[in-house]
C-alpha cells in the first residue's frame, strides 16, 4: 500500500512541464471565443473587469452594480475604483436564485457558478436588457462549458483556474470598450511560471508557493494588461476537448462513489453536469462544522482543497444561506491531471474521515 508520504499529490497550483511547452511554432489567436463583435484578451479576469468598470464610469456613472453575495471579494474591486455604486444580490443555498432588482442605468453580474449554467440568470436576461440592465456573465469557473456568455452585454472568463498558463482571460462585449493595455507583467508571469516548474519538478512546497503568492501581490486591478506570449503559447496546444472529457469523467466517477457519503455528512452541492457542461471541480457540503477539520484530513492524504468564499466583504447582516454555503463547502479537484485512481483515492481519504468520526 501507498504511504502517506509517498502519494501522489492532488490539488493546488497547476504545474508546468516540459510537455507543455512543446510542439508548433509561434501560437496564433486563441481558439476560445463567445462569437461578440470586440474581445479583447488580457491577463486576468480582474482586468477584464476594469475594462468593463471603466465603460460603465462613462455611460453609467449613478447606475448600480449588482453583485452576487457568494462571489470572490476581488470581483467588486474594479467597480469600487470607479466609484460605482455596488449593491450585493442573495443566490441562496443552492446558488440557483437572483434576488435582484435592477433599474434602466444599472448592471447586474451574474456567475455561472463551478461549470454550471446558471438558469436563473440565462432566463431572465433578454427581459433586463431589455429594461435597461447591461448584464455580465462570470465564465470565470465555466471557460469551457458551452452556451454561456452569450446573452448578456458582456462575458468575461478566465483560464488561470483550468489550464497550467500563468495568465490570460477574454473579456467580450456587444459595447466597444476602451481596449488599450499595458504590457503583460514580467514580474507575475515569470514568477508564476519558475513556480509552476517548480512544482512540477517536486520541489517542496516552501521551493515554490512564496513565487506564487508573491505573484498575485504584484496585481494592480487597476490597470487592465495584455495577455503574456507565454500564455498564449500554452494555450494554443492546450487540448480543450481532452481536457472537458477528462474533467467530465472525474465528476461522475466522484458523483457515483460518494453517493453514500450524504448520510455522514459530505452532500454534494451540484446535481450531475448537464451536456456541454465542464466542471471546475466537485463542491461538496460538509456538515456540522467539519469542513475545515475534512479539508485538514485530506491535506495529510495530500489532497489540496480550496474554498469559496469567506465573503468578509459582504455588509453586515443577511445573506445568512450565502454565508452558510461558505462555512460547509468544500471543493474537491477532479482536473484533467488526474484519472480513475486519484479519484478513487479522494474517495478513500473521505471514507476514512468519515468513518473515523462516526
Amino acid at each position: 500500500m501507498t504511504s502517506r508520504t509517498e502519494a501522489r499529490r492532488i490539488g493546488g497550483e497547476f504545474e508546468l512541464a516540459m510537455d507543455d511547452f512543446a510542439g508548433g511554432a509561434d501560437p496564433g489567436a486563441p481558439s476560445l471565443t463567445f462569437g461578440a463583435a470586440q474581445e479583447i484578451w488580457v491577463d486576468t479576469g480582474r482586468s477584464a473587469l476594469a475594462l468593463v468598470a471603466r465603460r460603465l464610469r462613462e455611460v453609467a456613472p449613478k447606475g448600480i452594480v449588482w453583485l452576487p453575495a457568494y462571489s470572490c471579494e476581488s470581483i467588486a474591486e474594479p467597480f469600487l475604483r470607479q466609484a460605482l455604486a455596488v449593491r450585493f444580490y442573495a443566490v441562496g443555498a443552492q446558488l440557483d436564485r437572483i434576488d435582484a432588482s435592477p433599474g434602466r442605468g444599472d448592471t447586474l453580474l451574474a456567475i455561472h457558478y463551478f461549470g454550471r449554467r446558471n438558469l436563473a440568470a440565462l432566463r431572465i436576461i433578454p427581459q433586463w436588457r431589455a429594461n435597461g440592465v447591461r448584464v455580465i456573465e462570470d465564465c470565470v469557473q465555466a471557460a469551457l462549458t458551452t452556451d454561456v456568455g452569450t446573452r448578456g452585454d458582456h462575458a468575461v472568463t478566465s483560464l488561470r483556474k483550468l489550464l497550467p498558463q500563468p495568465d490570460g482571460a477574454l473579456l467580450a462585449s456587444r459595447e466597444a470598450l476602451p481596449a488599450t493595455l499595458a504590457d503583460a507583467s514580467e514580474a507575475f508571469v515569470s514568477a508564476r511560471m519558475v513556480g509552476k516548474v517548480l512544482r512540477g519538478a517536486q520541489a517542496p512546497a516552501d521551493a515554490y508557493l512564496p513565487l506564487l503568492d508573491k505573484a498575485e501581490r504584484t496585481l494592480r486591478a487597476d490597470l487592465p494588461r495584455a495577455m503574456s506570449w507565454l500564455s498564449r503559447h500554452l494555450l494554443a496546444r492546450a487540448d480543450l476537448a481532452h481536457i472537458a472529457a477528462r474533467r467530465r469523467a472525474n465528476f461522475a466517477q466522484l458523483r457515483q462513489a460518494l453517493a453514500d457519503q450524504a448520510r455522514r455528512g459530505v452532500t454534494p452541492l451540484l446535481d450531475p453536469m448537464h451536456e456541454g457542461e465542464v466542471p471546475l471541480g466537485y463542491p461538496v457540503i460538509v456538515d456540522a462544522g467539519r469542513r475545515d477539520a475534512l479539508r485538514h484530513h485530506l491535506a495529510t492524504d495530500r489532497i489540496f482543497c480550496p474554498v469559496h468564499w469567506d465573503l468578509s466583504h459582504l455588509p453586515e447582516g443577511g445573506f445568512e444561506q450565502e454565508r452558510a454555503l461558505s462555512a460547509s463547502l468544500l471543493t474537491l479537484p477532479i482536473d484533467q491531471r488526474y484519472g480513475d485512481r486519484d479519484m478513487a483515492a479522494i474517495v478513500d481519504s473521505i471514507s476514512n474521515f468519515s468513518r473515523d468520526r462516526s
